[in-house]
C-alpha cells in the first residue's frame, strides 16, 4: 500500500505531461489549413484505437508469462 501513492503521482505527472503535448500537436494540425478538421479527428481516434490495441495484446502476454 505504501507503494501505491508514489505510483500514483508519477502517473498522474505522466499522464499531465502527454496531455500537454498531444494539446499542443492538435492544435498545430487544427491551424493547418491543408488539413481537415474531420482528418485530425479520425487521426486522434485511429491513434488512439491502436495504442488501445497495442495495449490490450500486452496485457495478454503479460497474463500468458508464467511467474517464475
Amino acid at each position: 500500500m505504501e507503494q501505491l501513492l508514489p505510483a500514483l503521482g508519477v502517473s498522474a505527472v505522466v499522464f499531465v505531461s502527454t496531455n500537454i503535448d498531444d494539446i499542443l500537436l492538435l492544435a498545430a494540425f487544427f491551424s493547418d489549413p491543408a488539413v481537415t478538421s474531420r482528418q485530425v479527428v479520425a487521426g486522434q481516434f485511429l491513434g488512439m484505437a491502436a495504442l488501445v490495441a497495442a495495449s490490450v495484446a500486452c496485457a495478454l502476454l503479460a497474463a500468458r508469462v508464467p511467474d517464475g
